[in-house]
């Protein structure tokens, strides 16, 4: 591609999400689960029949409808994700990601300015504050359905092979923390697959309030293997002996990354397992594009906290896990780097 292509399609790049924000904000794709007109749609939502065509062009254009003798359907791999109803939706998610992700041109113009508004960074600060456990109230909707929709398949499939070893060769029950779980979705599915497991969820407060409230959901016999944790890790004991830690896109928030690991480590019973998910910037963190632009924001608004290339595998061989390795993954969010150790036996 050359360069002046390259930038006309960055120009029409933004157009993309806004099609689909719109459709989303105005709950279009509700309507086309089976093939309807444009005016079925119109009269549904109340919208302009003929610039409603147009939008309903553009997203076909796009792939995520089929267009035939002038109807209009969601395409089957989009119909669940895109469906406010369903389970699987990400809508919640995608219209929260959107508003974490994305930045004005004015916003950065403001940030990189010498003596950017101190009110406004202020009240914006109060909303994009990762280390603030108000803006994990406010994203734990939206962590669970990023947890059905699109993470948890994924992550079992990381975390089963470990767990099957675990479960063989345990006497009775064994013992597994999350940290900073966000949501009870993988641990449903675990328990529902080991059931001799006993499984720790931690979270901030707020985060494992909403978790509670939604415990009903869960058969009888898990909710009885599932403990709750509540509280910042920096602070909190963390409870165990654990066979099985799992961490994933929380490690940012450790005050002290080694000194939690530690602490961890002394959590595990001998042989116990550590496995840690997060991204990994390289190239003078410049790479992956995919995270670098993706937290492009936040880092801009005070919430820079990627880690930098097997920066966890160091630190746990700085605490004294062994057999530490860590693998490349592409993952369908972004390239990640999969870390396991072990205590000592």
């Amino acid at each position: 591609m050359t360069a002046s292509k390259q930038l006309l399609e960055w120009v029409q790049a933004p157009i993309h999400w806004n099609l689909l924000q719109a459709a989303l904000e105005l709950k279009v794709f509700d309507f086309l689960l089976q093939p309807v007109k444009a005016a079925y749609v119109a009269e549904q939502t109340r919208l302009n029949p003929d610039k409603l065509g147009l939008l309903l062009d553009a997203l076909a254009s796009l792939g995520i409808l089929h267009k035939r003798q002038q109807r209009y359907q969601l395409a089957e791999q989009y119909q669940s994700l895109l469906s406010s109803d369903d389970p699987r939706s990400m809508v919640a998610n995608l219209l929260h990601m959107a508003k974490v992700k994305q930045m004005s041109v004015d916003r950065i113009k403001q940030l990189l300015a010498a003596t950017p508004s101190a009110a406004d960074d202020a009240s914006y600060q109060s909303r994009m504050n990762f280390r603030d456990a108000n803006f994990w109230q406010t994203a734990s909707d939206n962590l669970l359905a990023f947890h059905r929709s699109t993470s948890n398949d994924y992550v079992l499939g990381l975390i089963e092979p470990w767990a099957d070893k675990l479960a063989q060769r345990a006497v009775g029950d064994w013992q597994m923390l999350d940290l900073g779980a966000g949501s009870e979705t993988l641990a449903s599915s675990l328990l529902e697959r080991y059931p001799a497991l006993t499984l720790t969820l931690q979270d901030l407060p707020q985060s494992i309030d909403c978790i509670r409230q939604r415990l009903d959901q869960l058969p009888a016999d898990s909710q009885t293997r599932l403990n709750l944790l509540a509280g910042d890790f920096n602070k909190i004991e963390l409870g165990g002996l654990y066979d099985l830690v799992w961490s994933s896109m929380a490690l940012y928030f450790a005050n002290d990354l080694d000194g939690l690991l530690m602490r961890l480590k002394q959590q595990l019973k001998p042989g116990g397992v550590m496995l840690s998910l997060h991204e990994g910037l390289y190239n003078e963190r410049t790479q992956p594009s995919y995270h670098v632009l993706g937290r492009f924001a936040p880092a801009m608004n005070g919430n820079d906290l990627s880690f930098d290339q097997c920066e966890i595998h160091a630190a746990l061989q700085r605490v004294g896990f062994q057999a530490v390795a860590t693998e490349k993954l592409a993952t369908p969010f972004g390239p990640m780097e999969l870390t396991t150790a072990q205590r000592a036996l």
